[in-house]
C-alpha cells in the first residue's frame, strides 16, 4: 500500500484488522490508539497519543506523569471545568485569542476566570512533574519544533499507524503532522460518522482532511461487515450517563463499556440515564445546558441552543452505535484480577 494512506469505514468494517496486519509486517511500527485498552490489542509497540507525548517529554526534557481523567477532575473539583481546561490547552489558543472569542460570544468574564484557573492548575502540575493528557501533548509538540529532537523521534519508527483517528484532537493531529510530515509514512483508520470523543477534544474533521493535509497516496473505504459476535445468553442494558462514558448494567453489577472490544450480545436495551444534578434543558427537549460551550474554542461564532442540542443528539446516536458494536466482551467472562 502506498503511503500516506487513509482507511475509512463504519463500525466493524475491519479497519483495525487491517492495521494489525500492517503492524505485524513492519520492523519498527508506531501504533497510536484512542484508548489504552485499544493499544493493548496491538502489543508493546502501541500507545495513545498522550502516552507517546509523555515518552517524548521524558526523553528530551524531564520525566512526566500523566494524570488519569479521575485525578484531573479531582484536582479541579468540577468535571466540566476540568474538561474545558483540557480542551483549552489542546486548542493551542493563546489567552488573547480566547479573550477575543469569549468577548464576541458575550461570556468574557466566565472564560477569563477559567483561563486563570487553568494557569494556576498547569503551574501546580509542572511543579509536581505531572501533566494531563492535553498538557503533555502540547509539551511534546513544542519539543518537536527542535529539528534534532524531531529527527531522533522519527528514527524510532518506520511507519505510524493510527486507529480511531476520528478521536484525534487539534493537538494530537498537530503531533502526528510533525512526526510524519507531509507525504510521510503514516496510515490512519477511522469512522468519520463517529463523534463520541469530545471528552478528549476529538473531532472527525482531521480524518476528513487527512488526504489533503498529509498528501495521501491511497484512500480506501471498507464497506463489508467483518465483525464477529460471540454467542452468549442473556441481555444487557446500555446506560448513557449525561456527560460520561457508557456502561452496561448486568445482574452482577455495572460494567464499563470497553470501546475497543467486540459485541457479545445480540440483544441490548438502551436507556438514557438521568441528567446530573444542576443540568437543565436548553432547547425545550432533552438538551443539556453547560456552563461552557466548547465550540467557543473553535471561534467566536457559537452555535445557538437548537444547533447544540442537535449536535448532542447525533453524538448520542453515535455513542450507542459504537457501544453496540464494541461492547465489552469481558462482561460475560470478566478477566481475573487475581495476581499470580
Amino acid at each position: 500500500m502506498g503511503l500516506p494512506a487513509r482507511i475509512t469505514g463504519g463500525y466493524r468494517s475491519g479497519k483495525t484488522t487491517r492495521l494489525q496486519g500492517m503492524a505485524a509486517e513492519c520492523e519498527q511500527p508506531l501504533v497510536l490508539c484512542a484508548t489504552e485498552a485499544a493499544a493493548a490489542r496491538f502489543g508493546p509497540y502501541a500507545t495513545t497519543f498522550w502516552g507517546l507525548a509523555a515518552e517524548i517529554v521524558g526523553r528530551h526534557a524531564h520525566p512526566v506523569r500523566v494524570l488519569s481523567t479521575a485525578e484531573q477532575r479531582s484536582r479541579l473539583g468540577d468535571p466540566e471545568l476540568a474538561d474545558v481546561v483540557c480542551h483549552y490547552q489542546a486548542s493551542f489558543l493563546g489567552l488573547e485569542e480566547l479573550r477575543t472569542h469569549a468577548d464576541a460570544a458575550g461570556v468574557a468574564e466566565r472564560w477569563e476566570a477559567m483561563a486563570l484557573t487553568a494557569e494556576r492548575y498547569q503551574s501546580d502540575l509542572a511543579a509536581a512533574g505531572e501533566a494531563d493528557w492535553a498538557g503533555v501533548l502540547v509539551q511534546a509538540s513544542l519539543l518537536l519544533r527542535d529539528d534534532d529532537i524531531l529527527a531522533a523521534e522519527r528514527d524510532r519508527f518506520d511507519v505510524v499507524l493510527v486507529d480511531d483517528f476520528e478521536a484525534a484532537s487539534f493537538a494530537a493531529n498537530r503531533l502526528l503532522s510533525q512526526l510524519a510530515g507531509f507525504g510521510g509514512p503514516v496510515v490512519v483508520a477511522g469512522n468519520a460518522d463517529n463523534a463520541v470523543w469530545r471528552h478528549v477534544a476529538g473531532s472527525p474533521v482531521y480524518l476528513d482532511r487527512f488526504v489533503r493535509r498529509f498528501g495521501a497516496a491511497v484512500d480506501v473505504t471498507l464497506t463489508e461487515d467483518h465483525g464477529e459476535d460471540a454467542d452468549a445468553e442473556g441481555t444487557a442494558v446500555l446506560v448513557l450517563e449525561a456527560g460520561g462514558d457508557p456502561w452496561l448494567a448486568l445482574p452482577d453489577g455495572p460494567v464499563p463499556v470497553a470501546l475497543s472490544t467486540s459485541l457479545t450480545w445480540e440483544s441490548v436495551t438502551v436507556v438514557p440515564a438521568a441528567a446530573s444534578v444542576g443540568e437543565t434543558d436548553d432547547a425545550g427537549g432533552g438538551g443539556v445546558e453547560h456552563v461552557y460551550d466548547l465550540d467557543l474554542l473553535r471561534g467566536p461564532d457559537v452555535p445557538d441552543a437548537a444547533a447544540r442540542a442537535e449536535r448532542r443528539r447525533r453524538e448520542d446516536e453515535a455513542r450507542v452505535a459504537l457501544a453496540l458494536s464494541r461492547a465489552a466482551q469481558t462482561a460475560v467472562q470478566p478477566p481475573s484480577t487475581n495476581s499470580t
